[in-house]
């Protein structure tokens, strides 16, 4: 299989140094994940649930590339997607179809959507809410979850009308559409994106965090997928169909992660044990294949260049949901989309629910963390 092996050096030079940096053995471009797919035994473990996808992947089967099986390309391609979501634009008076004043590093254009009731008050009586997915380019129920939503808001008016009543929503569908277009966790430059939330040394992760600030949500969901054949103590493997978690950083203002932590999680969580499937903490832990060696994991990191903590250090309710997906290719999609799309579902209701408490609570919680002179936390470790 051919593959692109140019370099360059300026561009070694220039992003080297950068948060998150470049990864070592990096090519320009198809810096594809090794493609190691669950067993029989495994994948029984794994069944489609009983949930109608309405997104792209799973309304048009035949379109998706056959590249995807061996996890090269993802389902869904940007011509798909933006047909997709200008197709409903025209379709919905509550959705606006939103081209960004900026490119992506190769020139790709960057589409949001806004979901918005015409002739209701206005958007600073309702709850803000920012969704985006696909900040890494190999996780593609990330970005079809976002679909499928788009899908369901089509489909079902009534829910619609019922989450819009309460809410406007922000949507990035594709954050790094490069590294979609080449099937790579980073972007163009080969920096990771979701480690440069602090130094914003690129132009395209300027742009958006200018974007996000000027929204200023009270509630941001951020879609990610996680490795799911990575060995822990010579054979444990991830079990869960989801991880969960959020800005934790010890600066965001405790109301904030209470609501988080306490609240928005555990519900979450109850949803998804109600439709059969099972979510843990997001942890990170070293891949170990010796029988018998400690397995060690660690929660969620506090450090502010990840986008969640980013997020919430402006005083929002910043969600990570990740999936479990990386390097099985096309094994599972329905069920993994299906996940993502439960959990983008249920923090909405609960919002729509909720909606005077999580807006009285976000907005008290930075009137006082304005206001207040206590000490900023560097580091908790």
């Amino acid at each position: 299989m051919a593959q692109r092996i140019i370099t360059f050096a300026a561009l070694l030079s220039s992003v080297a140094g950068q948060s998150g940096g470049i990864q070592r053995g990096l090519q320009y471009g198809e810096n594809w994940a090794p493609t190691t797919k669950d067993s029989d035994l495994v994948s029984a473990n794994f069944p489609d649930i009983n949930i109608t996808l309405r997104s792209p992947a799973f309304l048009n089967p035949g379109k998706v590339p056959a590249r995807f099986s061996n996890g090269t390309e993802g389902p869904t391609d940007d011509i798909e997607l933006d047909y997709f979501i200008r197709n409903l634009a025209q379709k919905h008076d509550w959705m606006t179809y939103e081209s960004a004043a900026f490119q992506s590093e190769e020139g790709r254009a960057i589409p949001y959507v806004f979901l918005s009731l015409p002739n209701t008050n206005s958007s600073s009586d309702k709850l803000r809410i920012y969704l985006q997915a696909a900040i890494h380019g190999n996780e593609p129920a990330a970005d079809e979850s976002v679909l499928a939503f788009l899908g369901k808001m089509d489909a079902e008016p009534s829910w619609a009308k019922s989450i819009l009543e309460k809410m406007d929503i922000k949507i990035l569908p594709r954050y790094n559409v490069d590294g979609v277009a080449y099937f790579q966790r980073q972007l163009a430059s080969n920096l990771d994106p979701n480690r440069e939330h602090l130094k914003l040394m690129r132009g395209q992760s300027r742009e958006i965090k200018r974007v996000v600030g000027e929204w200023n949500p009270h509630i941001a969901l951020d879609m990610h997928e996680f490795t799911a054949p990575t060995i822990y103590g010579g054979h444990y493997q991830h079990g869960a169909d989801s991880l969960l978690s959020g800005g934790i950083n010890p600066n965001i203002h405790p109301k904030i992660r209470e609501q988080l932590l306490d609240f928005f999680i555990p519900a979450v969580g109850e949803e998804l044990e109600s439709h059969g499937l099972r979510w843990e903490p997001y942890v990170t832990g070293p891949s170990n294949r010796t029988e018998g060696s400690r397995i060690r994991f660690t929660e969620a990191v506090t450090e502010a260049r990840t986008g969640r903590n980013a997020v919430g250090l402006t005083q929002t309710i910043s969600f990570l949901l990740e999936m479990r997906g990386i390097r099985i290719a096309n094994q599972h999609f329905q069920r993994r989309v299906a996940t993502a799309l439960i959990k983008i579902q249920s923090i909405l209701e609960l919002a729509r629910d909720n909606a005077e408490k999580v807006k009285s609570v976000v907005e008290e919680s930075r009137d006082e963390f304005i206001n207040i002179d206590e000490d900023i936390v560097i580091t908790d470790s």
